[in-house]
């Protein structure tokens, strides 16, 4: 009987413990992060007479593609962009703005693009930096692809070496900064604040028709 009370004594004891444990040691409620948001910039995006495009240059839709060589979201979108353009021909013209993320691959992956620019191979070069996306780090790399799209080595080489383009893809920065884009893939429809994030195919197509019925007389 002793030995009863002195097992109960000391269960009684330790549950006392554990409960004054669990009153004092601070709250751990989990909190989620808030979604992120599709938030509009702050001023629109201008075209540039230096700006890569492809589709007609007098379309009456102009979709303006912010974004990095290095986010896989705008490699995404690349793919549902092609998709569209293919619906529209004739009514829509794509816009390139440099926005890297870093000053380090994803900025050297922007000046090799509008080195292949200068031979006029921007996009052709823009497809296989997403194509080959995660060997961005590798320098080497650069002139391969350049050499798979027939550019001159030695004109891209002394371009990518002496940053000749350097300045298009600064200008594009100060450009994405005032207009208050805080992040990338951001698209902008005509002259309308865009959004940010990868959009679904189904969405470019909704502003696209909206946006033609809007330039009807």
């Amino acid at each position: 009987m002793r030995v009863i009370l002195i097992v109960v004594g000391t269960l009684i004891v330790l549950g006392v413990v554990f409960f004054w444990l669990i009153e004092t040691l601070p709250s751990t409620t989990y909190t989620p992060n808030p979604a992120p948001t599709n938030t509009p910039a702050t001023k629109v995006l201008k075209v540039n007479e230096t700006d890569p495009f492809k589709g007609p240059r007098t379309a009456p839709v102009t979709i303006i593609a912010a974004g990095s060589f290095t986010c896989p979201a705008c490699r995404e979108s690349a793919t549902t962009l092609d998709q569209l353009l293919a619906l529209y021909p004739d009514s829509v013209k794509l816009v390139w703005k440099d926005v890297p993320e870093s000053i380090g691959d994803s900025y050297r992956a922007a000046l090799a693009a509008r080195c292949a620019q200068q031979q006029g191979r921007f996009w052709q070069y823009h497809d296989s930096l997403y194509a080959h996306q995660d060997l961005l780090a590798t320098r080497a790399l650069y002139e391969l692809w350049a050499r798979e799209l027939d550019l001159k080595e030695d004109i891209f080489a002394r371009c990518l070496d002496g940053a000749e383009t350097k300045s298009l893809i600064d200008q594009n920065i100060g450009e994405a900064l005032q207009a208050g884009i805080g992040e990338v893939p951001y698209f902008q429809i005509n002259d309308t604040p865009g959004i940010t994030g990868a959009q679904s195919l189904g969405y470019f197509r909704g502003v696209v028709e909206d946006a033609l019925t809007a330039s009807q007389p």
